[in-house]
């Protein structure tokens, strides 16, 4: 059984339930700085496909990315419900989700394998984890992981500005 990246047994991890193209997904609440609703962006030009565009939040300039690419032959889209605004150690990065669902507390000891399901539809190298929430198994996003493969390809706040 593989194990979650998620490491201290015993200990209840906050997670953030959202929905993307019809899946739910969840992510480690450490990740996340905050929710918000969707806005209207302002588009990148040669940006990658992934990249939804910008917008402004209180003054920063945040590049969006569709959280559609994260799944396995699904296109990009154009209306989100929210938006997650990721904590990461460089300029901040925005998630465009359908809808965020809940937050609820998960014991790490409940994650399961990720199955060959779950690598249907995303990466392994994305997924920390799986647990399950309404009885349904859902992948836990591995943000490190996602900001780290997609570092060169997010427009910076200084060259979204220009």
């Amino acid at each position: 059984m593989k194990h979650s990246k998620f490491s201290m047994p015993g200990y209840a991890l906050p997670i953030l339930f959202f929905q993307v193209a019809g899946r739910l997904l969840g992510t480690d609440l450490k990740w996340v700085r905050e929710v918000v609703p969707a806005r209207q962006l302002s588009h990148i030009p040669n940006a990658n496909s992934f990249v939804a565009g910008v917008v402004n939040i209180r003054g920063d300039v945040i590049s969006v990315l569709d959280a559609r690419f994260l799944l396995k032959n699904q296109e990009t889209g154009t209306h989100w419900d929210r938006i997650i605004l990721i904590d990461t150690t460089g300029a901040p990065v925005g998630l465009a989700v359908d809808t965020v669902l809940s937050v609820q507390a998960v014991m790490p000891e409940t994650f399961s394998a990720i199955s060959q399901s779950d690598l249907d539809y995303m990466p392994e190298q994305f997924i920390s984890g799986v647990t399950s929430w309404n009885s349904e198994r859902v992948p836990l996003l591995h943000i490190p992981a996602l900001m780290a493969h997609l570092q060169e390809d997010i427009p910076h706040t200084k060259e979204a500005r220009a």
